[in-house]
């Protein structure tokens, strides 16, 4: 299941993200991997303003960019 995630993620567009902000979704019916997270994470830290996790209404953050 991780391969799985991996190849999708590799696949994602994350120019489309440019200087966002991003919240990755937390809750899920089906589980998913520690490493997924971690990837999204590492692929989205240069490209967004701002990364943070959970649900809309309680986000924890996780990335910031610092200001230049």
């Amino acid at each position: 299941m991780e391969e799985l995630y991996r190849e999708k993620i590799a696949t994602l567009d994350l120019e489309t993200y440019r200087d966002q902000r991003v919240v990755i979704k937390g809750c899920s019916k089906k589980a998913v991997p520690v490493q997924a997270y971690v990837q999204l994470t590492a692929g989205l830290s240069p490209v967004v303003k701002s990364i943070m996790y959970g649900e809309p209404c309680s986000t924890v953050p996780v990335f910031k960019r610092a200001k230049a």
